[in-house]
């Protein structure tokens, strides 16, 4: 069995070592087809620019190939570099790289108009070879600046075409401040800025001349120009940037911006001159509870002082000093009141919070709560004493009037102008059976007659009554309303009073109405 295993081991170190020797004799056919390539491309002309290329990564390349890629950006590859360069002249370049793995080799003709050339290019295992051939118009047969001139053509074009759609000003200064070069956006602001003869002065005018309290290079400078005839401000942010001994000038337009701020802060000086001129006392927090605006008005309602509200006290500071100087209800502990002032924060977010202070000094403030946008709370506090006074002594005098109707042995209905009874007394209330002042919907002129007319003995002057508080005139007629199985004579009095409203009064007549015969009848009757 050991034997067996020395057997296999060694067959399998035999097949290793066969394609190891395969795998080194691959690598060493390349290397020297590479090295082939790379002395036939050295033994070419001069008018020859050779590349080598292995996927993406330079192997070898001539020296005018070297010279040519020297003239590129260093933030890209060598064949980003080399790509971009002969694009101009070659642009089906990129599609027949792509195709050259099938193709094995190709060859196009540049479409530059000046400068004439072949590209050529080749695949050997792997590597790509591609050479250039050059001969311009005039006979010179040096490639590497023709293709240098073009690509730097391409580009050039492409600078001038972006700094004339450049939509804001450009520009580059010397360190004296002298404009070197500017754009089209530059000197269209210098036709609309400046007088009509500085397009022809040369150097430019400097719209934006540095000033010695300007910050730091590099940072934004709010800066205005004004027309010289209409003297209409213009506004830009300006940033300056040294670079190679000079100073390039950028100018964004910030019209729109400072229009803006500027109805900000007339609206604000509005706001404050609005709420400076306000009787009610305001008090506005913010997302983080912590006042920012107060108006005179809540300093002279609660006797607070300036200085401790400009340090922005949060909503439970602020209520605090309220307390401390008892403008607030009545807490029996200071716990109570801690408790309360939470309660209070949250349903004044929610735009329902509205209270009523009875203070021990005997003023009555209205407290109202309104949410704003990104949770900030607007405290509105309102002395209501003068109003709160007022109704008192309004509901007392209703009172007093009502008391005073009640004691009347006349009953007494007042309707308003749409026709609902407003008042009436105890006397009407013992005539007809219905109180007005209890009854938990309001009668109408049209039910109060059908009631009437259902109690008492049918009458022609009812319509007098109907007619006259319809037409809001004067009327006294007599009607006769069941009472004890009898029919009482009243007296039936309309009148109208001030603001549309109309009063009837029914008066007992003191004289039963009886029928002559009857009071005979009746007196033999007591003779007997």
């Amino acid at each position: 069995m050991a034997f067996n295993s020395i057997d296999v081991s060694t067959g399998v170190f035999s097949i290793l070592f066969l394609f190891s020797s395969f795998a080194l004799f691959f690598c060493y056919e390349r290397v020297l087809e590479a090295r082939k390539i790379r002395i036939e491309s050295q033994e070419k002309d001069d008018d020859q620019t050779v590349f080598l290329f292995e996927n993406e990564r330079m192997v070898d390349a001539t020296t005018s190939a070297r010279a040519l890629l020297r003239s590129a950006s260093k933030h890209q590859t060598d064949w980003q570099i080399l790509v971009a360069n002969l694009s101009p002249m070659f642009p089906e370049l990129e599609t027949k790289i792509r195709q050259l793995a099938q193709s094995g080799a190709f060859t196009i003709s540049s479409s530059h108009q000046k400068y004439k050339a072949l590209l050529r290019g080749e695949l050997f295992n792997g590597i790509t070879r591609l050479t250039f051939l050059s001969k311009s118009l005039d006979g010179d047969k040096s490639f590497v600046p023709f293709c240098n001139l073009a690509a730097l053509e391409g580009e050039l074009d492409s600078l001038r075409a972006l700094q004339d759609i450049c939509p804001t000003p450009c520009w580059i200064e010397d360190l004296e401040g002298n404009i070197c070069w500017a754009n089209t956006a530059y000197f269209a602001l210098i036709k609309e800025t400046q007088p009509n003869d500085a397009l022809l002065k040369w150097p430019p005018s400097a719209l934006f001349p540095q000033s010695e309290d300007e910050p730091a290079m590099g940072s934004a400078v709010r800066t205005k120009i004004s027309n010289h005839n209409e003297k209409v401000a213009q506004w830009f942010d300006v940033v300056r940037q040294p670079m190679d001994g000079r100073i390039y000038g950028f100018a964004t337009p910030k019209d729109d911006i400072v229009n803006a701020e500027s109805s900000l802060n007339a609206f604000r000086k509005t706001l404050t001159k609005t709420f400076a001129s306000l009787s009610v006392g305001l008090a506005v927090f913010d997302s983080a509870h912590k006042l920012v605006m107060f108006n005179p008005a809540l300093i002279d309602l609660t006797s607070l002082r300036f200085e401790a509200l400009s340090l922005q006290p949060t909503m439970y500071e602020f209520f605090d000093m309220l307390r401390e100087l008892r403008i607030s209800p009545e807490q029996k502990t200071y716990s109570d009141w801690r408790q309360h002032v939470p309660l209070l924060e949250s349903v004044a977010k929610n735009g329902v919070y509205e209270e009523t202070w009875s203070l021990p000094s005997g003023q009555v403030f209205r407290f109202t709560g309104h949410p704003q946008p990104d949770g900030a709370v607007a405290l509105l506090l309102e002395d209501i004493s003068k109003e709160i006074s007022l109704s008192r002594t309004f509901y007392s005098e209703l009172e007093i009037n009502q008391a005073v109707l009640d004691q009347l042995d006349t009953a007494i209905v007042v309707f308003s102008p749409s026709g609902t009874i407003t008042s009436s007394n105890a006397a009407y209330a013992n005539l007809w059976g219905v109180d007005p002042n209890t009854s938990i919907i309001s009668l109408t002129f049209q039910e109060s007659f059908a009631d009437w007319k259902t109690k008492s003995k049918a009458s022609a002057n009812w319509e007098q009554v109907e007619t006259a508080l319809y037409h809001n005139s004067p009327v006294s007629c007599e009607i006769h309303i069941a009472q004890n199985d009898l029919h009482t004579a009243y007296w039936v009095y309309g009148a109208p009073l001030t603001g549309g409203s109309y009063m009837i009064r029914f008066t007992k007549v003191k004289v039963p109405a009886v029928e002559p015969a009857e009071a005979m009848d009746e007196n033999l009757a007591l003779c007997q």
